[in-house]
């Protein structure tokens, strides 16, 4: 499922089965973070998500800038818990999810999260990531234990790009996410 017709068009010149629908998606121009349109897009996933869930899906979310190093869903597959997310950052010893990459299994657990995440992203000015964070943080540490994916197999672009902890260039990541750059062009190393 793709958000912006340009992602679509490209998976599928790939071969990559992919679902597009104009009235839910954007334009490649609002996908720059904090643009003017970029909330309602990123307030569409945990509908989406939701959806997904509640008829029995498993979910596995990955924004499209993220380079895949390691067969993501045979890594992913073997992992029994519920729901993992991206590390993002620590500030003040907590720490921060990404909401660009995540797996979520179908289960009463993770329907009732998206579906308040779906809730607090929407009635307030956060937006799917800073609403995710608020409810792992005050509601879901102890539903979903030890949730954050290691950052040494699957760093943010910040982990990898900017602090350049060489364990990580040794460490085989399975994916790494190059976000904390803004824009198209300056994503392309």
């Amino acid at each position: 499922f793709c958000l912006d017709q340009q992602s679509a068009l490209h998976l599928q010149s790939k071969g990559i089965t992919t679902f597009f629908h104009p009235t839910i998606g954007a334009t490649s121009e609002v996908q720059n973070f904090a643009q003017r349109d970029f909330k309602k897009v990123v307030d569409t996933k945990p509908l989406i998500v939701l959806d997904l869930l509640s008829l029995g899906v498993d979910v596995f979310l990955m924004d499209n800038d993220i380079v895949v190093l390691k067969d993501v869903l045979e890594v992913l597959g073997q992992d029994k818990r519920e729901f993992v997310v991206q590390y993002e950052f620590l500030i003040l010893g907590t720490q921060y999810v990404n909401s660009g990459f995540y797996w979520a299994k179908s289960s009463e657990r993770s329907i009732q999260m998206f579906s308040d995440l779906a809730l607090v992203s929407a009635s307030t000015r956060l937006d799917d990531q800073g609403a995710l964070n608020t409810l792992l943080q005050r509601f879901y540490t102890n539903v979903f234990p030890n949730f954050i994916l290691n950052p040494a197999r699957f760093p943010n672009g910040f982990v990898f790009f900017d602090e350049q902890q060489p364990h990580l260039h040794h460490g085989q990541p399975v994916i790494i996410h190059n976000n904390h750059i803004v824009g198209f062009d300056s994503k392309i190393h």
